[in-house]
């Protein structure tokens, strides 16, 4: 099982922050393929891993970035914003010096502004591996 392990100075202020690349879906990627257009280049983000968000996110304009188009939108609860819509998209969520691609996540699009981060990786893809967050040590593991 590949794994990444990061020691963050202050984890406890900073939070567990991944970089990471968000790209096109793998089963997009495909329909591009055989329709022989051009597949997007994945985009650097900086990714929060947040065990109390249900879904993963990612910050308003990079779908439109990568030319992806809202498959649905779904409703969600945030404590400090209440309940409102947000528009689903499908991503790739790459780690290439870990090799580790987690294919086919569906996000939603949010606003991220002044928090220094690009969106979150939230338990639905939690759920696919393992997180361990050391405090002490200031570091923590995430392995799929």
């Amino acid at each position: 099982m590949p794994s990444l392990t990061t020691r963050i100075p202050d984890l406890q202020r900073t939070g567990p922050i991944v970089e990471a690349l968000i790209g096109p879906s793998s089963i997009l990627k495909e329909v591009l393929q055989r329709e022989k257009k051009e597949i997007p280049r994945p985009v650097s983000v900086r990714l929060l891993i947040d065990t109390g968000a249900s879904i993963s996110a990612i910050k308003k304009g990079i779908a439109a970035q990568l030319g992806l188009k809202p498959h649905g939108i779904t409703k969600i609860a945030t404590p400090s914003n209440g309940s409102f819509q947000c528009l689903l998209y499908d991503v790739d969520i790459l780690f290439p010096l870990h090799h580790i691609a987690i294919q086919n996540v569906r996000v939603i699009e949010g606003i991220f502004e002044n928090q220094n981060i690009d969106g979150l990786i939230g338990r639905d893809v939690l759920k696919l591996g393992l997180f361990i967050y050391t405090g002490y040590d200031n570091s923590f593991t995430i392995a799929f």
